[in-house]
């Protein structure tokens, strides 16, 4: 069942109506006539069957309106948070019906109290009779409780899928390619359909085409004529069929005058001339190109306009249906006194009726005599006939505009599984071992890689420079490998100038080469470049009988190592910008797999892709933007009755749109809060002023659930 405040106020009456039963059922158990010596009292047959007819009809209606009665919900606790269940299904206005069918003619308590059969009776007797008969009292407040509700819920339940449908037809009417589809879709439909109107108009002709006289060219053989009589006269009616049945292009000057000025898509045409130019010709031929597609276009805006117009009339009858439904006041006090209860029950049946009234104009749409008529006949004419046919009224509107079947949308598709999932199912079982190979080593593998080497690794690294653990740190060239280089390069300058050169006066050994090697360490060689010189003046003489070969070999080591000094220097650098790397080579990963995270997390918490959840979001705030234009307008200018009535079903419509969409996008921890708003913004003792300020306060609470 789809709650809304009709349904709510439906079950507090009922409810509220036990306490006006429970006497009522206690006296009709002490009443004579249904203890066990009924049989001695002196009363007809007649009587006794009608009362028990009274009797077993209020036992049905109370066993229909027993399950809608609130039961999971404390009536005195303001501040609800549970849903109260209703079980609405058994309930239907066939069974309605069924139960009414011995009140068609009226009253039976009223036919027996007419009889003189009853005015025999005696004081006793009549008191007892009397007493049956509030029953009936009983019986009209509870069906006109019970199809009250039934009738919101019908209403609902009937006009909430058309949102559906006309959001379809908005998606599908803002591209020409979504049409173009549609048109294709729906193309063998209308195929089948126009062949199928063809075949009965040509059958309808039939016989009078029998005396048509065909030309039969002499050359025909005899055999061959009757042959070609037939086919002709068949072609014949085929073809005045179908020119009769498309009278939109009667004339293509008229046809194509018509697309042009069409109001839907105005293509313009150009002024009467003799001569058309080339961007003419080609409005002209777009102009025809598009004219399957527009014919579609016109038909589509016209199928959305019926269900508009179908919708507006449904909350039109919701906004009435929440004005009449009868108030049962609350007791506190136990009725005893025999006529407080009867006042109370004429009260009870007298809002009743008032109801009764309100649905007979609603669903007989001005054509009702305003005569008396029986209460139990106006429900029984409402349950049997009324309220039927306009559900079925409603299911044919749909099933005629709504959008297409799931068979005539998906066809295509469902084709080409049909034709190519057979093969390919084998061809999978065949290849299932490569298949699986494959996608080991493109999909599993894959993963696992991209796993270890840019999560894992890049994080562990991270945490090891973080730690300052020396043998994950980024390296060119190692410290050993400088200190090796440079003391060979000292050897090397120090053996050269004690075999070349004389200690200086004053100088030890060991001053001398402690002299040199921080000359080394320093990067100069001047005795080794003096040298150097000295032999470059005879080059070749150096070669052969001096020592020019060992002096290169020595700046070569010298180039070794500035070299490796100067990558020490890269190494320095690289290592104290090594934390900045590391975060830098795991961003790209962390980034894809926190993408992967949340779209994981949205479809969890909501049921839905991010790309799928625009829609529903859409719908959310579509649905706030709609009662917020409701709730603005002013109450204190005066505005047609339907208006208002229209207005205050869209509005309870909305609210409906509301609740399930929203709720999908609201923490589970918060969707009490989310209901409790909810009701607040459907209750119907709330002005729309305080509903706008609910309405303001939802937006700031739940706004970042829906962006």
């Amino acid at each position: 069942m789809i709650r809304s405040s009709i349904s709510d106020a439906v079950q507090i009456n009922l409810n509220s109506l036990s306490a006006y039963t429970n006497p009522v059922l206690a006296q009709v158990n002490s009443l004579d006539i249904n203890g066990p010596e009924s049989d001695n009292l002196q009363i007809p047959s007649r009587i006794l069957t009608q009362l028990a007819i009274i009797q077993k009809s209020f036992s049905e209606v109370y066993s229909l309106a027993d399950p809608l009665k609130i039961h999971q919900v404390n009536l005195q606790n303001k501040d609800k948070t549970a849903e109260s269940v209703v079980n609405i299904g058994s309930v239907s206005f066939a069974k309605i019906a069924t139960i009414l069918e011995p009140f068609q003619n009226g009253s039976i308590y009223e036919s027996i109290v007419a009889t003189e059969e009853y005015s025999d009776l005696s004081a006793k007797l009549k008191n007892e009779v009397d007493v049956i008969g509030r029953l009936e009292d009983l019986i009209i407040v509870y069906l006109t409780l019970i199809l009250t509700l039934l009738v919101s819920d019908t209403l609902l339940g009937r006009t909430m899928p058309l949102y559906d449908d006309i959001e379809y037809y908005d998606d599908n009417l803002s591209s020409n390619y979504k049409i173009a589809a549609i048109f294709c879709q729906s193309l063998p439909e209308r195929t089948w359909s126009y062949t199928r109107f063809l075949y009965d108009e040509v059958a309808k002709r039939v016989e009078s085409y029998d005396e048509l006289q065909v030309a039969i060219p002499t050359w025909l053989p005899p055999v061959v004529q009757p042959w070609y009589r037939q086919i002709a006269k068949w072609t014949f009616m085929i073809l005045q069929t179908m020119k009769s049945s498309i009278k939109t292009i009667e004339s293509p000057s008229v046809f194509l005058l018509n697309v042009a000025s069409n109001s839907i898509l105005s293509v313009g045409l150009p002024k009467k001339s003799l001569y058309y130019s080339t961007k003419d010709i080609l409005r002209y031929t777009k102009i025809i190109l598009e004219a399957p597609l527009l014919s579609l276009k016109e038909e589509l805006y016209s199928k959305r306009k019926a269900l508009v117009d179908l919708r507006k009339e449904n909350a039109q009858k919701l906004g009435y249906l929440s004005t009449l439904t009868p108030q049962i006041p609350s007791l506190t006090v136990q009725l005893e006194d025999d006529e407080l209860l009867d006042t109370q029950l004429r009260n009870l049946v007298k809002g009743s009726g008032e109801s009764i009234n309100h649905l007979l104009n609603i669903f007989l749409y001005g054509e009702r005599n305003n005569g008396p008529s029986p209460l139990l006949q106006d429900l029984y004419s409402l349950s049997s006939k009324l309220l039927p046919d306009c559900d079925h009224n409603i299911r044919d509107i749909k099933r005629l505009n709504g959008r297409p079947k799931f068979i005539i949308r998906y066809w295509i598709p469902l084709l080409l599984l049909v034709l190519y999932v057979p093969s390919t199912s084998m061809n999978i079982i065949h290849n299932r071992r490569l298949i699986a190979k494959w996608i080991q080593t493109n999909l599993v593998d894959t993963v696992v890689g991209f796993w270890n080497n840019w999560i894992l690794s890049p994080l562990n690294n991270i945490l090891a420079t973080v730690k300052h653990d020396d043998n994950s740190r980024i390296a060119i060239t190692t410290q050993a490998s400088l200190d090796a280089d440079l003391d060979s390069l000292e050897r090397m300058v120090i053996d050269y100038a004690l075999e070349k050169s004389k200690l200086p006066p004053g100088t030890s050994l060991t001053t001398y080469r402690e002299n040199l090697s921080e000359m080394v360490k320093k990067g100069d060689l001047t005795p080794i470049m003096r040298d150097y010189e000295s032999e470059l003046k005879s080059p070749f003489k150096g070669i052969v009988m001096g020592d020019l070969v060992r002096n290169l070999l020595i700046q070569i080591q010298k180039t070794k190592v500035d070299g490796a000094t100067a990558m020490n220097g890269i190494d320095k650098l690289l290592k104290s910008q090594e934390l900045v790397f590391g975060v830098v080579a795991a961003s790209p990963s962390i980034l894809i797999v926190y993408w992967l995270v949340g779209l994981i997390n949205s479809y969890a918490r909501t049921g839905y892709l991010h790309k799928l959840n625009v829609s529903k979001r859409t719908e959310v705030l579509s649905s706030f933007n709609t009662i917020q234009r409701i709730l603005n307008f002013d109450d204190s200018e005066p505005e047609p009755q339907n208006v208002i009535y229209e207005r205050y079903g869209t509005l309870l419509m909305e609210i409906l749109v509301l609740r399930k969409s929203g709720i999908y996008f609201i923490p589970t921890s918060r969707r009490q809060e989310w209901l409790r708003d909810i009701r607040d913004l459907s209750a119907p003792s709330q002005s729309y002023s305080i509903k706008t300020k609910t309405v303001q306060r939802m937006l700031s609470t739940y706004g970042n659930y829906f962006k």
